[in-house]
């Protein structure tokens, strides 16, 4: 898969993902479809989020969890820019920290 098919892909089961549902379960299910292409297409997928990661949107915060969830060392730098952006205030709220935090620590752990 491209890096672009990947995200359409990924993007598409966010759409689609029941409504009802809570953000942490379609992130468990996105990064568990994510899980599937990690061996086949690691360096799309890792372009896949960094692309979400440096948008700073709304897929964002789940790119970082899919990262720090699959071990995709190459993101750490990425996902420490944004830290040093959201704690300069420049992205989100500093509050974001508490999530950005532990995802960097689960990758330093790999």
């Amino acid at each position: 898969m491209t890096k672009q098919e990947i995200i359409e892909w990924l993007d598409g089961e966010v759409q689609g993902y029941p409504e009802r549902a809570t953000g942490n379960e379609c992130g468990q299910f996105v990064t568990r479809l994510a899980s599937r292409v990690i061996e086949s297409d690691r360096i799309e997928l890792v372009q896949a989020m960094r692309e979400w990661i440096t948008q700073r949107g709304k897929r964002t915060l789940l790119a970082i969890n899919i990262a720090a969830d699959l071990k995709l060392r190459e993101l750490k730098p990425d996902i420490e820019r944004l830290l040093e952006d959201v704690r300069a205030s420049r992205a989100f709220s500093p509050y974001y920290e508490e999530f950005i935090t532990p995802a960097l620590k689960r990758i330093e752990a790999a």
